[in-house]
């Protein structure tokens, strides 16, 4: 698709109120005008997004879900002939650190 069609698609898309597949359209386009479109559509209809307090939250609560069942698991099931305790609770915190970048990464 060149620069002309996408714009046209564009205006058809906001003049239809469809502004999500508009603002994806212009999106993909290098052009002042796609720009000031773009302004545009975010005052008319802000795109919607969670907010920080949302992902962090979801990213704290899914750190400690992550705890808990390998904590679980280490105690149901692990042998404590292989590695000291410290090690094990070294281990579980690193991967922890992990799953919470992770997280924020996916969230973000």
């Amino acid at each position: 698709m060149t620069t002309k069609s996408r714009m046209l698609k564009a205006q058809t898309l906001i003049r239809q109120q469809r502004y999500s597949e508009a603002r994806s359209i212009l999106e993909t386009v290098d052009h002042p005008k796609a720009t000031d479109w773009l302004l545009r559509i975010e005052s008319i209809a802000p795109a919607k997004r969670r907010s920080k307090a949302f992902r962090y939250t979801f990213a704290t609560l899914s750190i400690i879900s992550f705890l808990v069942a390998a904590f679980s698991g280490l105690l149901l099931f692990g042998d404590n002939e292989g590695l000291p305790d410290a090690s094990l609770l070294a281990i579980t915190f690193g991967v922890a650190l992990l799953a919470s970048y992770v997280f924020r990464k996916l969230n973000s």
